[in-house]
């Protein structure tokens, strides 16, 4: 963390660096013995609200002419606090507002970096965060919020101090409601990040079956396919087997280097937009860049394999982060995330030229973890609501001292020992099909054998000293999927950084440390048993914050 920033949390384009003026919330942070108020927006939606729809109606749905449709229901908005507030005229953002004081805990948040670990360090998945916040309900004022619907409606809680005007309360987290538990006394929020914006699938279009472009009834309902920037040795779809028009992505694409049949190569003859009706000759192939199409002059006798540089809607892109970044925001339907909800900064960092083909429907938050997980690297949620990401690296500079001081009477738990990993390999500049020599024609030259033979390139990092000190030592092997060796090496040695020393995993509760550190952070932590009293510095990859007790568990590895 830098400042009163914790790492992930600071929009794209913001100037983090300019401290001259801090705002009231980083100078409340910076004060040890603050006292916090909590401010809470509610959104359910109520069924029974009576609304009226300004303007033109759906073609049918009210007599020509009319421009205020009644329907029901609406999103209603609750204002409530742990301390009451009334804001003033001259809060622009929301005048003379009262925030009843009905919140007993305004804010518990549980997040993580994975979802859990292994032998040899973290395993693959990314975990969603999740928290609550308990309103009192004795009066039975609030009984209406039990009948409104709150799955996936936003939340937004906000802290300052009670002298603050609105204005300078500070955001700490937009999200949504997972449901509502209620009784006699009081009414339980769960509260979600906006992952589950993510926990969906993929949107492919699917072809028609009516012939042309969108195939025959044998392909009518399944996925068109989608490639991203470098791909090796991929197989596209046979859309019309009387023409030989093969399709490898759902739109416009950057290039094509080769294609193959059995893999010996097929000459190029031309690009146009009008393959249908443009047939190559013998022996060649034609291509529609525009909508992802080759089309080949005569039967293969095999297998037809491809290489590419795939979609270029808008833009060629080809490093992983902007992969992600483009599916997000153009592959997730309805919910694709604008810019104001991507940390883009923090992707641009995920910079390994790579390559990625889709042929089947895919939930995007795992595809997400099966791509960046494996670099050592993770994504998550902020606590406001922005996707963010970023790279694991050895701690070297810590952001936080952790001493006794901050300690609480839970004291640290040591929760695991990770052995060292003395062999790290790293795969890389994966082929989309894997092909033997029977599936080879005997004219194939060898260094396409050698290509597609296997799935993966290797490297691999060997430290045998770390294997005689240590018995327990690991192997360790991770898929990425960066086309070239040298930033293939570079991820290894990072790995090797990371994982060729024992790592420990300690949970320690603190007090007084609420929203100053944030996932990735470093600290170093200073305790007179577990060899930690000369200090040792640790990644922040896990923590459970907790505003009624003022209390934040951490979990933290090094």
């Amino acid at each position: 963390m830098f400042g009163y920033f914790a790492l992930g949390e600071i929009a794209y384009g913001e100037n983090i660096a300019d401290y001259s003026t801090p705002s009231e919330f980083r100078k409340l942070l910076a004060n040890p013995n603050a006292e916090f108020v909590y401010l809470v927006v509610l959104e359910p939606y109520d069924n029974a609200l009576g609304s009226i729809l300004d303007g033109s109606p759906p073609y049918g749905g009210a007599a020509f002419g009319e421009y205020e449709t009644p329907y029901q229901g609406g999103i209603q908005r609750f204002y409530l606090s742990d301390k009451g507030y009334t804001t003033t005229p001259f809060d622009v953002e929301l005048p003379n507002t009262y925030f009843a004081p009905k919140v007993d805990n305004p804010y518990t948040l549980d997040l993580s970096l994975f979802s859990g670990t292994s032998e040899s360090g973290f395993s693959r998945g990314s975990a969603p965060g999740f928290g609550s916040l308990r309103i009192v309900n004795g009066d039975g004022d609030l009984d209406d919020l039990a009948d409104m619907s709150w799955r996936g409606r936003k939340v937004k809680i906000y802290t300052g101090k009670s002298d603050f005007t609105f204005n300078e309360f500070e955001l700490i987290f937009d999200g949504v409601s997972a449901g509502i538990e209620v009784d006699d006394a009081e009414i339980v929020i769960n509260l979600s990040d906006q992952s589950y914006l993510l926990d969906r699938l993929i949107e492919h279009d699917l072809y028609e079956g009516t012939g042309s472009y969108e195939g025959f009834e044998d392909l009518k309902g399944t996925p068109k396919p989608l490639a991203y920037g470098q791909l090796t040795n991929i197989q596209p779809i046979l859309i019309h087997s009387g023409k030989l028009i093969y399709q490898l992505h759902d739109g416009g694409i950057e290039a094509i280097s080769a294609v193959r049949d059995r893999g010996v190569a097929i000459l190029f003859e031309e690009d146009t937009d009008d393959l249908e009706n443009t047939a190559p000759s013998a022996g060649y192939y034609n291509t529609d860049l525009s909508r992802g199409l080759i089309r080949l002059g005569s039967p293969a006798d095999g297998q037809v394999t491809v290489d590419c540089q795939g979609d270029n809607s808008g833009t060629y892109v080809d490093e992983y982060g902007a992969i992600l970044v483009r599916i997000l925001q153009s592959r997730i339907g309805v919910n694709a995330l604008e810019d104001n909800l991507i940390d883009k900064g923090a992707f641009s960092d995920l910079d390994a030229v790579s390559g990625l083909y889709l042929t089947e429907q895919t939930v995007i938050s795992d595809l997400m973890d099966r791509i960046i997980n494996p670099y050592g690297a993770y994504w998550s949620f902020t606590r406001k609501g922005l996707l963010t990401a970023g790279i694991l690296d050895r701690p070297n500079i810590e952001e936080y001292t952790i001493t006794d001081f901050e300690i609480d009477s839970g004291g640290v738990e040591l929760v695991g020992v990770y052995p060292a990993v003395w062999k790290q390999r790293v795969g890389y500049k994966p082929v989309g099909l894997e092909q033997n020599s029977d599936d080879l024609a005997s004219s194939t030259p060898d260094a396409v054998r050698e290509l597609v033979s296997e799935e993966y390139r290797f490297l691999t990092s060997e430290k045998r000293a770390v294997r005689s000190a240590d018995k327990n030592a690991v192997e360790r092997t991770d898929y990425i999927t960066a086309y070239n060796q040298t930033e293939a090496q570079e991820v290894l040695e990072r790995l090797v950084s990371l994982y060729s020393v024992e790592r420990r995993l300690f949970r320690v509760s603190v007090r007084k440390m609420l929203f100053r550190l944030y996932l990735g952070s470093v600290v170093k932590l200073v305790y007179p048993r577990f060899n930690l009293g000369s200090g040792q510095l640790f990644i922040v990859i896990g923590f459970s914050e907790d505003a009624e007790t003022d209390t934040t568990i951490l979990e933290l590895w090094g």
